[in-house]
């Protein structure tokens, strides 16, 4: 069994002129960490719930063994990719909103 960790991360910012990235904290050290405090989301609860903004994360990571591509977005979401499927994770709690620019903004619960 390999251990959890993050092999690669390099922070994107495709806009430099958005205030809101200029501030955003870098979470780079916590990847891990958010990856678990995250919960799992429908691909349509991704598109419809969460923004998305020109800066976050980007890179390699394991997790229960398995190699994963990931985004980790400012906008409170992460997509882990590998072999041809993609999981969607969102921040929904309130003590989350600190890591982020913003995070689930639906009032709804998706089933």
């Amino acid at each position: 069994m390999t251990k959890d960790s993050v092999l690669s991360y390099s922070i994107y910012n495709n806009n430099i002129e958005d205030k809101d990235c200029k501030n955003w904290v870098n979470v780079s050290k916590d990847i891990l960490d958010i990856s678990y405090r995250l919960h799992e989301i429908s691909s349509y609860e991704w598109n419809q719930c969460y923004g998305t903004f020109d800066c976050g994360i980007k890179g390699k990571l394991i997790l229960n063994d398995t190699i994963y591509d990931y985004n980790l977005n400012s906008g409170g979401w992460m997509r882990l990719s590998s072999n041809g499927k993609e999981v969607y994770l969102g921040a929904k709690a309130i003590t989350e909103s600190s890591r982020f620019i913003s995070i689930n903004y639906c009032d709804e619960e998706w089933d």
